[in-house]
């Protein structure tokens, strides 16, 4: 994606509905899934004390330091889902209430590098001069209007770089 510092133009009002949606929707499916990965590795590292109480000798299930090896165990894991749901809260899911609050997005200007029909499916591309986003979906007119070598403006969010569309995709994380 392209950095810098771009033109700040204000959110409309369905922008900032897709943003809201966006933030919720991940945000209830990072809830529900680390419920689920920590629920079930509660149930398992419960069932391993059961089975631990049941099989061996009290002597035989601590290390030298006197320390049970499940809470040892279960430390890590712990730390791992927790470490990663941050990540996933703060990286993909926080961005996109930041822009929401913010009302504003940036307004990117994108060179065309060559436009793209394709008739099967009906649907026109243009090709642009970034890397990370080279196609871009355009209507039948803006397609006919623009040539390569053109500007385009492409309008995202700041801190998530969601791009607005008009078909309001996007994936959950």
């Amino acid at each position: 994606m392209k950095t810098g510092n771009f033109e700040h133009v204000p959110l409309t009002d369905e922008e900032k509905d897709v943003l809201y949606n966006i933030y919720k929707t991940r945000q209830r499916f990072l809830y529900l899934a680390y419920c689920g990965i920590s629920g079930f590795a509660l149930v398992c590292c419960l069932r391993s004390i059961a089975k631990t109480n049941d099989t061996y000798d009290v002597k035989e299930r601590y290390t030298d330091s006197g320390m049970p090896i499940w809470v040892f165990s279960v430390s890590v894991i712990a730390l791992i889902v927790i470490s990663s749901a941050l990540f996933f809260l703060f990286k993909k899911v926080m961005p996109f209430l930041k822009d929401f609050r913010s009302g504003v997005k940036e307004k990117v200007p994108y060179s065309i590098v060559r436009k793209e029909y394709f008739p099967l499916t009906n649907q026109y591309y243009v090709a642009l001069d970034d890397p990370d986003y080279m196609h871009h979906e355009i209507d039948e007119e803006t397609y006919y209007k623009v040539c390569e070598g053109d500007n385009m403006y492409i309008y995202r969010a700041i801190n998530s770089k969601y791009i607005f569309e008009l078909n309001g995709r996007f994936t959950i994380l």
